[in-house]
């Protein structure tokens, strides 16, 4: 388990903690997109509408370090077929945003610099966890292989 890289279902057993609406019917629309041209899917809200939620929903759906299946199982998303099919069986980058800029803003770092902030912190984990598949000299080439 990593920072960035699986960072588990830990976050999503919070949320279910609290009043939660079920909005686990999203993952049925990313899980039709695997595997397809229209693989890279944008969730876009308005600011403080549950991006970071939907994000951890996510992160604990398909996070293959962990089982989610208790998490899940009440839910929307376990009367689709395709549920089971995904169900914590990828690798999972997750990374926030606002996180790096209040960094870069506490250091006075340019806001230039912040994605190679974000390329570089993925790139030192992926690096400490997975050094022996680690290809030339960048995030790129490693996950590319």
């Amino acid at each position: 388990m990593g920072m960035y890289l699986n960072p588990r279902n830990k976050g999503f057993q919070e949320i279910l903690q609290s009043e939660y609406i079920d909005k686990t019917g999203w993952i049925a629309l990313v899980n039709k997109t695997l595997g397809t041209m229209d693989k890279l899917s944008c969730i876009s809200r308005p600011r403080r509408f549950g991006k970071s939620y939907a994000a951890k929903m996510l992160c604990a759906y398909y996070d293959c370090s962990c089982d989610s299946h208790t998490l899940f199982d009440d839910k929307v998303i376990a009367g689709t077929e395709a549920y089971l099919r995904h169900l914590n069986q990828y690798h999972v980058i997750s990374i926030d945003v606002t996180g790096f800029l209040f960094l870069a803003q506490r250091k006075e770092i340019p806001l230039k610099d912040v994605p190679n902030m974000i390329a570089d912190a993925i790139e030192t984990e992926l690096k400490e966890l997975y050094a022996a598949c680690i290809h030339g000299n960048s995030l790129i080439d490693s996950l590319i292989r």
